[in-house]
């Protein structure tokens, strides 16, 4: 008889005391089921945020000092940069900037973070600070993430 203990909301983590191949083939197909449902998971509250930011920021004046509108291309742009993260890079910190753009940070601490802001025509100012080094620049957005951004993930959140 096997047996497969699965823990509470802990996707990826399991433990099984059955050694048959009947329990390590449920074992791993459960694995991969949940490894997908996680990623879902990861992928739908990152959209949320983006868009529950996007929504408070979507009126002139959103933080009383002035700002722009969130722009809406700005976030369209945003949402299908978001969708093309690889799976190993975390959910960044989503914010929109005083002049309507949506940017992302991905703080790691004091010497490792990035930061980037998506303009309403697909460019991309971004910095990456890794120790005393700093790397800032801007690419441009055209449906897939530039390998200088993907560069610098390697580098930092990697």
């Amino acid at each position: 008889m096997s047996a497969l203990a699965l823990p509470d909301y802990n996707y990826g983590q399991y433990s099984s005391p059955g050694t048959s191949s009947e329990a390590k083939s449920l074992t791993d197909k459960i694995v991969r089921i949940s490894d997908h449902l996680s990623k879902n998971a990861r992928i739908g509250s990152k959209y949320a945020i983006l868009e529950g930011v996007y929504r408070e920021a979507n009126i002139e004046d959103w933080d009383g000092h002035g700002a722009m509108a969130a722009d809406r291309k700005s976030y369209i742009l945003a949402k299908e940069f978001l969708n093309q993260l690889p799976n190993n890079i975390s959910t960044p910190e989503i914010t929109v900037d005083p002049d309507g753009e949506i940017s992302f940070e991905w703080f790691i601490s004091n010497k490792k973070l990035i930061i980037l802001s998506i303009g309403e025509k697909g460019n991309i100012n971004y910095v990456g600070v890794i120790g005393k080094n700093c790397q800032k620049g801007e690419e441009y957005y055209n449906q897939q993430i530039p390998q200088t951004i993907m560069e610098l993930f390697k580098r930092i959140l990697l």
